[in-house]
């Protein structure tokens, strides 16, 4: 059962219901400001810092222009309900509904289908290899499974290779305004 009172002050100053959201207080400056600033993993990384607003734009950069605000926005529930980590999600079902709720309100607010392009979910997945093996010391190799760090951290059980790209664990500011120049990039004035 969820407490009636569940609202959080954005950062912009709007009170949000994340469990009962409204389409009117969704606002792109909250989700980039809040992603920049939530590390991917659990902070559980090598680098200083690497933000899901990082994370998102590097997967809007790997699908094609069609799907790219899409994948620009694949996490943009964690700006309103924080993720876990996958092994801990998976105890709370409750919790991954809501942000599923949530995440069609979102997407439906920038006038995007609740359904994720499998163009989205390969670069997700294969980019969650890619940051892996640059963000752990002890990075499993490639075509690890996922038996071993099924209680602990998610390693992808893929045959696929790792994007030939940097993973560079930008500064939060930075991440903003990254995440924010993809957003006006791919959105009409």
């Amino acid at each position: 059962m969820i407490a009636q009172d569940t609202r959080i002050t954005t950062f912009t100053g709007l009170e949000f219901f994340p469990f009962e959201p409204h389409e009117a207080h969704v606002n792109i400056v909250d989700i980039a400001h809040s992603l920049a600033r939530q590390c991917r993993y659990g902070g559980h990384v090598s680098c200083e810092h690497y933000s899901v607003a990082e994370h998102c734009v590097l997967v809007s950069l790997l699908v094609p222009h069609g799907d790219a605000l899409w994948g620009l926005l694949h996490d943009c529930e964690e700006a309103y309900l924080p993720d876990l980590p996958a092994p801990i999600k998976r105890a709370f079902p409750e919790y991954k509904l809501a942000g599923d709720r949530l995440r069609a309100i979102v997407l439906h607010h920038f006038g995007l289908p609740a359904d994720e392009p499998a163009s989205v979910h390969d670069a997700d997945r294969r980019i969650r290899v890619t940051e892996q093996q640059a963000l752990f010391k002890n990075h499993k190799p490639l075509g690890a499974r996922l038996a071993a760090d099924r209680d602990c951290r998610t390693f992808e059980a893929v045959d696929f290779e790792p994007y030939s790209i940097p993973i560079i664990g930008l500064s939060p500011a930075a991440a903003e305004r990254s995440f924010l120049t993809r957003f006006r990039a791919l959105t009409p004035r």
